[in-house]
C-alpha cells in the first residue's frame, strides 16, 4: 500500500474522531442514522486497516484505539443526556377524576349500573 493511501486512512480516522467527539454535545444534533453512519465508517476503516500489511496495520493501532475511546466517551455522553423513566414529571392526579373518566366500578354502582 502506498504512503498516500495510508495517509488517507489516517486523515479519515482523524475526521471520524472529530465527528465522534462531537456526539452527545449540545451543539451536535445527530440522528440515529448519523450515528449509524459514523459506526459504519469506523467499521470500514478498521476492515481496511486489518487488510494492510502488518507493519502498516500496527502503525494505525493507536489511531484506531483513540476511535474506540472516542466512541466510548460519546456513548457515555449520550446516555447521560438521554431522559430516563425516572426523569418524567409525575403530577398528582385526583383518583376521583381518573375513576370518573374511566368509569370505575364504584362509580357505576353509584349511578345504578
Amino acid at each position: 500500500m502506498t504512503s498516500t493511501t495510508l495517509q488517507k486512512l489516517f486523515d479519515e480516522a482523524r475526521e471520524l474522531e472529530a465527528a465522534i467527539s462531537r456526539l452527545g454535545t449540545p451543539e451536535a444534533v445527530t440522528s440515529p442514522r448519523d450515528r449509524a453512519d459514523l459506526e459504519r465508517r469506523v467499521v470500514q476503516l478498521c476492515a481496511t486497516a486489518e487488510a494492510l500489511p502488518p507493519v502498516e496495520a500496527r502503525s494505525m493501532a493507536d489511531t484506531l484505539a483513540r476511535l474506540v475511546q472516542a466512541f466510548d466517551a460519546a456513548a457515555e455522553r449520550l446516555r447521560a443526556a438521554a431522559p430516563s423513566a425516572n426523569d418524567t414529571p409525575r403530577t398528582k392526579t385526583d383518583p376521583r377524576r381518573a375513576a370518573a373518566a374511566y368509569g370505575s366500578a364504584a362509580g357505576r354502582r353509584r349511578r345504578g349500573f
